[in-house]
Formats: C-alpha cells, sequence, structure tokens
C-alpha cells in the first residue's frame, strides 16, 4: 500500500512574504544574473516585484500572464469569499486534496496551458535585447505555466538563457522542474491566496 506524504504547509502573511522573496532573489543572485525578470501574473508578478530591491543589479521587469483552466472554475464558485471561512486543517485538506486531483488529472490528460496574447506587449520590447531571462512564479504544480512562459520568451530570443524560480513546488513529480525552488512538496498561502484570512 503506498501511503501518500501530505504536502507541509506555510502560511505566508506580508511579513514572511516578503521574507521568502528575499530568500528566493538571494539564491537567485548565487546563480544567476538576470537582466530581464518576467514574473508570471498573478501571483509570480508579485514575488518578482518584491523580489527586485533584493537583486544584485537591477534588471528590466515585466509580467506575462498564464492560466489553467482551474482557476477559471474557482473564480466562478466564488471560492475566496467560502474559504477564508473554513478551519484551517479543513481548508489545508481541501488544498492538499486540489494538488492531489491537478496531479492525477494531468497525467490523465497531459493538459495545456493558454496564454493571453494580450499580456505580452513589453516582453516583445523586452526579451530581444536580454541575455539573460529570469522568470518567477510563486507556486509550480506541473511547471507547464513555467514552461509556457519560457516558450513565449525563447520565441522572442532564441539566443538568451532562461532560467525559472518559484518559491514553492507542491507536486510529488512535477513533469518540468523549476531551475530554483525555496521549498519542494510544499503547499504556500499567500496574501493573496484565496483560502488566506482577509
Amino acid at each position: 500500500m503506498t501511503v501518500l506524504r501530505q504536502p507541509q504547509m506555510i502560511d505566508c502573511d506580508p511579513a514572511r512574504f516578503d521574507e521568502v522573496c528575499r530568500l528566493l532573489a538571494e539564491a537567485v543572485n548565487r546563480r544567476y544574473q538576470p537582466d530581464l525578470v518576467v514574473g508570471i501574473a498573478t501571483g509570480g508578478a508579485h514575488v518578482a516585484e518584491r523580489m527586485r530591491p533584493f537583486f544584485a543589479h537591477e534588471p528590466s521587469m515585466t509580467n506575462i500572464r498564464i492560466r489553467r483552466a482551474g482557476t477559471a472554475v474557482k473564480g466562478k464558485l466564488k471560492a475566496s469569499s467560502t474559504l477564508p471561512l473554513l478551519p484551517r486543517p479543513v481548508a489545508n485538506g481541501l488544498r492538499w486534496l486540489e494538488v492531489e486531483a491537478r496531479e492525477a488529472a494531468y497525467r490523465a490528460k497531459n493538459a495545456d496551458v493558454t496564454m493571453s496574447a494580450r499580456e505580452t506587449e513589453d516582453l516583445d520590447r523586452l526579451a530581444p535585447a536580454a541575455r539573460r531571462v529570469l522568470i518567477v512564479d510563486d507556486m509550480v504544480d506541473s511547471g507547464r505555466t513555467l514552461e509556457a512562459a519560457a516558450a513565449a520568451v525563447r520565441a522572442r530570443n532564441s539566443s538568451c538563457t532562461v532560467t525559472t524560480a518559484v518559491i514553492a513546488s507542491s507536486w510529488r513529480k512535477p513533469p518540468v522542474q523549476p531551475d530554483i525552488c525555496l521549498y519542494d512538496r510544499t503547499l504556500v498561502r499567500f496574501p493573496w491566496s484565496m483560502d488566506a484570512t482577509r
């Protein structure tokens, strides 16, 4: 019988969020000095912006929007008004079940993510001149969002080096691994998360 290890849970209030963004920037600085940082909206854009003062030098910054279908579904269900009311153990359990369901569904369907072209105007302008691009997101599960963002950058500049950085990875076996990740097999409740206490 296989025993599933439940992801650890981190509650990331605004003060802790600042701290983990500093730690992520320091991890990037030890390995890489980007001249362009691309934050994946919405969470990755928040992370990239908060990392800005901690970079070794000031890179250009832009955002790109990439969403999976499940994000829109949760919004339609008005989860952000219901989830914060649940007891923490229940909310944590629901998050864990969502992670497991998404990983199982991904392995069954290998579902794609779609990218909105409206969010790429700055990328069209900045990517061609970049030599080292850092793509930042808050959490990664399958890694397909990072992969789609990297493909968008490389479509505009095939000669640049692309590195990916995230605060946490939730899946047991993500098909696409980030280059830099602070917390493995971890769920983070960010200040903007649907189940964050308001």
